[in-house]
């Protein structure tokens, strides 16, 4: 229900969802999210449940990427996404179009889209150090401020991934790291590393308006921006949380288009 994935605005989204029936874990499917300068669309849900297993998830999403291969507006780029193409044969029918897709290939088990919970609900922080549902274990954000890293600072990460967790790393789609199970007695010398403290970038708790800026790629490296923004965004971001105190995360989000 966090929605890291920002299901609402891809092309395709995977909502978790328990079966109404059952009780198996699974996902409601929504699609055709969209942002551009053209327009903004959310996405829509097409009512369907499928269950949270990979070779299912993989089937869905190829008979929907072959359908958009085959009847989508790919030659045009301002409408080479999903959600024209729903809109010009309606959910229902793109609905059943999936349905015959996935009969083509290995067997997809579907039912009709599940209801959500909808009790009330914080989102979780994921920055900082966080206890795991497994006893003993726990996951750690590090920021990487706008999202840019050096090469030494890549080696830094693959490092401390190697030594606390199991060699794995999981990246957000806020541009931050996540190192997962690490174990309740090498937190502290997880924490006390030497590339989480001191002159480092990269930090365990960066402050509510640091930790919650994010930038594109900006001019430096993509035609279509304008402006510079990473250096912008991390020196102002910078500069704010010194001047202000705010008591909470306050999420600035810079775009060079």
């Amino acid at each position: 229900r966090d929605d890291y994935a920002h299901t609402h605005i891809n092309d395709i989204g995977l909502q978790p969802c328990k079966h109404a029936t059952t009780g198996e874990m699974g996902f409601n499917v929504i699609l055709g999210g969209y942002m551009s300068i053209k327009r903004v669309a959310e996405s829509v849900p097409i009512d369907m449940w499928i269950p949270a297993e990979v070779d299912q998830a993989t089937s869905l999403s190829y008979a929907i990427l072959t359908i958009f291969r085959d009847k989508g507006a790919r030659g045009d780029r301002q409408k080479a996404r999903m959600m024209w193409l729903i809109e010009e044969v309606g959910i229902p029918a793109f609905r059943q179009m999936i349905v015959d897709e996935m009969a083509k290939g290995a067997p997809v088990r579907h039912d009709v889209a599940q209801p959500q919970d909808s009790a009330p609900y914080e989102r979780r922080e994921l920055l900082g150090v966080h206890p795991q549902p497994q006893s003993g274990l726990n996951r750690v954000g590090i920021h990487v401020p706008v999202g840019r890293l050096s090469a030494t600072e890549c080696r830094e990460i693959a490092d401390l991934a190697d030594k606390y967790s199991g060699g794995e790393v999981r990246f957000t789609v806020e541009q931050n790291i996540i190192l997962p199970n690490v174990a309740d007695g090498q937190l502290d010398a997880l924490l006390a590393e030497p590339s989480l403290n001191g002159d480092s970038r990269l930090d365990v708790k960066p402050g509510h308006i640091i930790g919650n800026t994010v930038s594109c790629t900006g001019a430096q490296f993509c035609g279509l921006a304008m402006i510079e923004t990473k250096n912008n965004a991390e020196d102002i971001a910078k500069e704010l949380q010194a001047r202000m105190h705010v008591p909470q995360s306050v999420r600035i989000h810079w775009t060079g288009c």
